[in-house]
């Protein structure tokens, strides 16, 4: 009797364990896409007299400008891709009322089909 009372002590630890656990991986889950953004729109550089850039932006289509974090990702994506059409992805994040976009990752945003031609199989237009 003993011996059971051990052995169903331990099993209920067991699924309290593995019910704690998964509810913190899906929280953490839920988080992590909660926190991210992503934008579509034109990249900004700013650039000093002594050519180092100063702030990086992306103005979307709406015509929001958001800053972006000047870390190596946010200045690489204003050395290389200033003026142009960008998909951005990143966490949100607000510092002295001043809202800003760590990138974790971008492309190149492509167009719509305005003003390019429709290609059909074959080659026809």
């Amino acid at each position: 009797m003993r011996r059971l009372r051990q052995v169903g002590l331990i099993a209920c630890f067991a699924a309290v364990c593995l019910l704690v656990g998964s509810s913190v991986v899906l929280a953490a889950e839920k988080g992590e896409k909660a926190d991210r953004v992503k934008v579509v729109g034109i990249i900004k550089a700013t650039v000093d007299e002594a050519k180092k850039i100063t702030a990086v932006t992306i103005t979307d289509e709406k015509g929001e400008t958001h800053a972006i974090t000047l870390d190596k990702k946010g200045l690489a994506l204003g050395e290389k891709y200033d003026g142009k059409k960008m998909m951005v992805s990143g966490t949100p994040s607000e510092k002295n009322g001043k809202k800003s976009i760590t990138v974790l990752f971008y492309k190149e945003a492509k167009e719509g089909k305005e003003g390019k031609e429709e290609k059909k199989p074959g080659g026809e237009k």
